[in-house]
């Protein structure tokens, strides 16, 4: 869809464009999150018993949540979705750079809940490894 700024410029990315890049970001962050979970113990989140290796997984589902939150507001302030139109090279690197911010902001949120012995370092890592060859993939 195009529109015309106030400059006279033709624009394509209106701001419905962005909000569907977003939402097929959290998408595929939300599915990768699930598969990640699914590979470390094989079994789905919504599944899983209420201990898995003496850990709880309750603890498993805020972290979804924050981690799709942390994502929408680490894309808008970076300007992810902005109008710069750069090569493939530009678009992976805004790529990484929200990917680590994404992974120091889960790091806080471990931290602040004071179970770091409860998340698995495994499930973390799929989930860091797949959210990313999922975006670089889709990209």
């Amino acid at each position: 869809m195009t529109h015309i700024d106030q400059k006279g410029r033709i624009r394509q990315n209106t701001l419905s464009s962005r909000a569907l890049y977003l939402a097929i970001d959290v998408l595929i962050l939300n599915a990768s999150f699930q598969v990640a979970f699914l590979i470390r113990f094989s079994v789905l989140l919504f599944q899983s018993p209420y201990l898995l290796e003496g850990a709880p997984t309750s603890i498993y589902n805020p972290l979804e949540l924050y981690i799709t939150g942390a994502w929408a507001v680490i894309a808008l302030v970076t300007r992810l979705y902005g109008d710069r139109f750069g090569g493939p090279a530009g678009r992976i690197r805004d790529l990484f750079k929200v990917i680590g911010f994404l992974a120091t902001a889960v790091l806080l949120f471990i931290v602040a809940q004071g179970g770091y012995n409860y998340y698995s370092r495994g499930f973390l890592l799929y989930f860091f490894l797949l959210s990313s060859s999922s975006f670089l993939f889709c990209s």
